[in-house]
Parts: C-alpha cells; sequence; structure tokens
C-alpha cells in the first residue's frame, strides 16, 4: 500500500549528527505520510534514543500526548 494512504500518527526522530539517515530522507518519509511529524536533535548520531535519551523522551511523551488528545 502506499504510505500516503496511512492515517496513523507518526513521529520521525531524526539526529542532526546522523551518519546514515540524512535530513533530506526524513524530509523524504514525511512528506509521504499525511500525519508525521518530524523532531531533529542536532548533536544526536543515529541511535537518537541512545544519544541523547532525554531529549528523545521528553519528544516521544509530547508526541504520545497529543496523540492521546487528538
Amino acid at each position: 500500500t502506499e504510505l500516503s494512504a496511512r492515517t496513523v500518527p507518526v513521529l520521525a526522530v531524526a539526529g542532526g549528527a546522523d551518519p546514515v539517515v540524512r535530513a533530506a530522507q526524513v524530509d523524504a518519509l514525511a512528506a509521504r505520510l499525511p500525519s508525521c511529524r518530524v523532531a531533529v536533535v542536532p548533536d544526536a548520531r543515529h541511535l537518537v534514543m541512545a544519544d541523547a535519551a532525554r531529549e528523545f523522551n521528553l519528544l516521544l511523551g509530547a508526541f504520545l500526548a497529543r496523540t492521546e488528545l487528538d
């Protein structure tokens, strides 16, 4: 199925210093998912949840709270 047909909320968290996944790739994914939010953690690398655990958890918590309210 086409990604644009998906209606579930999506959070794409990217590391600003990620050597594997580039910002353009994250933006391309978000463009194909109508309900996608993108968050970039500037100093994190590929494993954002390990490199910036506090920031990741705050982003995820806020996203889940917003999703719960919708």
